[in-house]
């Protein structure tokens, strides 16, 4: 409403979910306003309840018997809810003098244990709300874990220095000596199933096992993992132990030997892990967006390369007659592979000096042109990895795309200045043939080009930046075609372009839009889905069949802000167009979108859409019928 009152009509009214009371009481006095369709009916999201606390909250945990959620604060202070009502149970208890980073209830239900970066350990009666016992003199620093023992006879705390110690809980006193497991925090601890053995997990990277009898080491450290292990388990035999980490990994670890299977897929960190009842299937979920299941029943015994890459591959392409790919990597080398026998052609191209980011064969498959953070193009005989010509030096800093025109005449490369830390924002074109720059462009981004392509008529070159814009040039003058498009809300990853000229990109937003080269060449209409009987009407400046060797001065550009606002920047100030609910605005229809793949996609029906001096033909209700002294229920 502080932005424009006319859109609680045009924007929240019209595109709040149907179910919501507002909407249904007043639907019959709402005419003319946007439409929003898509795959998935926009629902507000769901909340059972926000229990609002007076300070940070470090730590939560259910009791086992699923009936009261357990808090620990920043203050030091651990307060019991109701599960059903959440409501606060009693008085907060107090017994630390600082943060509380971890809480455990006993299984039995009766006992929580608490650790806190006041270097104690504490314990309580739940029922009661009594502190038993303070636990103090086994860590010097904070404590970071606590877990009671299957049998709720022990407590064992682990602490910001690597120090594991075992407590016991009906007297309060240390257990033995404490034992220096990890040279650096540990993050979390877990008994196996019979109690007999513990597992603890570091920011050192490993995963040690312990006797719980007798405190000693099982073996040496489990070293497998190459960063922070964050989440730790047994399987329900105890047989195995499961880790994850920020390596993004997961580690299936032999129990007693410490022999280890590595699980890849996971692009981000791993954040957590479980394990099924059965001990068949293990779920865990990643910064990279996706939760994957694996199936523990299935043995994974994959060929080892005897020749290939020895660290990440950063770029791959299919030769022209799909018969072969080609990789480049983060070790300088690029090699061909024989699709149909998975082994490598000859050895590695060598050449390059630093991670080759980009390979791209020519239309005929003979060459194969490279592109590396050493800022350098090279050309190959892709059967045999000779070099043709000198390299191609040009940009000042890492190449990140590069591309072949359709008649094999032209290369396209971009790059960007790391120095600076911001893009120079160059497309660089050279003559395959001679290597001879025959230009650059240098205007239109404002951060690092990711990819570049051409048209299939070789008159356009189109770019996709970290900007979250694609712009398209013309391939013979270098000038920029009319605007940037625009609709992706995250860095533009990759581009494609189909024979009859759609352009698909994909982007960090999770999202692949599709693009009508044709549509964006003409400009006849602006619509907001694939229906062009759903376009934007009645709006100012929009020319029918508008080409681009006219004059842009005061032509429609429509961006989807980070606030949700679609706004028409070409004028000033912008000119508000529609809000857009958030859950709405990932895989929305932008113009000159043909298809957009996405989680949830949707359109909008802007053909009767009222806006602008028209806004209050959206209303046919009477002024004053909902007064304040109106008694609407919407119970």
């Amino acid at each position: 409403m502080a932005s424009s009152a006319p859109h609680v009509y045009l924007s929240a009214y019209a595109l709040c979910p149907s179910e919501v009371l507002v909407k249904r009481h007043y639907s019959q006095h709402g005419q003319q306003l946007a439409q929003l369709s898509g795959s998935a009916s926009i629902t507000w999201a769901k909340t059972v309840s926000v229990i609002h606390t007076s300070s940070s909250v470090d730590s939560v945990v259910f009791s086992p018997d699923g009936h009261h959620i357990i808090s620990g604060s920043g203050v030091g202070t651990i307060c019991i809810w109701n599960a059903r009502t959440f409501e606060l149970v009693g008085e907060p208890l107090r017994g630390h003098k600082d943060r509380v980073y971890s809480i455990s209830p006993s299984l039995d239900g009766h006992l929580i244990a608490s650790g806190s970066r006041d270097n104690t350990i504490c314990i309580w009666n739940r029922m009661t709300s009594a502190l038993i016992y303070q636990l103090s003199g086994g860590h010097s620093v904070s404590v970071n874990s606590v877990v009671f023992s299957p049998d709720n006879n022990y407590i064992v705390s682990g602490c910001y220095g690597g120090t594991i110690c075992t407590w016991n809980v009906k007297s309060g006193e240390l257990v033995g000596s404490p034992l220096k497991a990890h040279s650096s925090s540990v993050i979390q601890l877990v008994f196996s199933p019979d109690g007999s053995h513990i597992a603890s997990c570091s920011m050192d990277h490993t995963v040690c096992v312990w006797n719980a009898s007798t405190k000693e080491s099982v073996g040496l450290s489990f070293k497998g993992h190459t960063s922070t292990v964050t989440s730790l388990l047994y399987s329900p035999d105890g047989c195995q132990i499961f880790s994850a980490s920020l390596d993004g990994t997961l580690h299936i670890w032999d129990a007693k030997s410490g022999l280890y299977l590595v699980l890849s897929g996971h692009t981000g960190d791993i954040r957590s892990i479980d394990v099924s009842s059965d001990g068949y299937s293990l779920v865990s979920c990643s910064e990279d967006c996706t939760i994957r299941v694996w199936d523990l029943r299935i043995e994974n015994n994959l060929n080892t390369l005897v020749q290939g890459p020895t660290s990440t591959v950063r770029s791959v392409t299919f030769s022209p007659d799909g018969r072969y790919i080609a990789s480049g990597a983060h070790d300088h080398t690029i090699y061909v592979w024989d699709i149909s026998t998975s082994q490598c052609i000859g050895s590695a191209f060598q050449g390059h000096t630093n991670k080759v980011t980009s390979v791209a064969f020519s239309p005929d498959g003979l060459y194969l042109v490279s592109g590396c953070q050493d800022s350098t193009v090279h050309i190959w005989n892709a059967r045999t990895g000779t070099h043709m010509g000198v390299p191609l030096e040009t940009h000042s800093e890492a190449i990140h795309a590069i591309a072949f025109s359709p008649d094999g005449k032209w290369i396209a490369a971009n790059g960007h200045l790391l120095i600076s830390g911001s893009a120079d924002k160059t497309i660089c074109i050279w003559d395959a043939r001679t290597g001879i720059l025959l230009g650059d462009i240098s205007t239109g981004h404002t951060a690092y080009i990711e990819s570049v392509a051409f048209s299939p008529d070789d008159r356009y070159i189109i770019s996709g930046s970290a900007d979250q814009t694609i712009c398209i040039w013309d391939a013979t003058t270098h000038a920029l075609v009319g605007l940037p498009l625009v609709g992706h809300l995250s860095r533009i990853w990759s581009l494609a372009v189909s024979p009859d000229g759609l352009i698909a990109s994909g982007s960090e937003d999770k999202t692949v839009r599709v693009w009508s080269l044709q549509k964006f060449l003409q400009a006849e209409y602006f619509t907001f889905s694939p229906d062009p009987s759903q376009a934007l009407r009645d709006y100012p400046c929009i020319l029918n069949s508008r080409k681009f060797d006219k004059s842009r001065a005061g032509t429609p550009y429509f961006q989807l802000m980070p606030d949700g606002w679609i706004k028409d920047t070409s004028v000033e100030p912008p000119r508000l167009l529609i809000w857009i609910p958030p859950e709405a605005r990932q895989g929305l229809y932008m113009p000159y979108n043909t298809r957009v793949m996405a989680r949830v996609v949707h359109s909008l029906d802007l053909s009767n859409f009222v806006h602008g001096h028209r806004w209050a033909e959206c209303w046919t209700g009477a002024p004053d019928q909902y007064s304040r002294k109106s008694t609407v229920n919407f119970q």
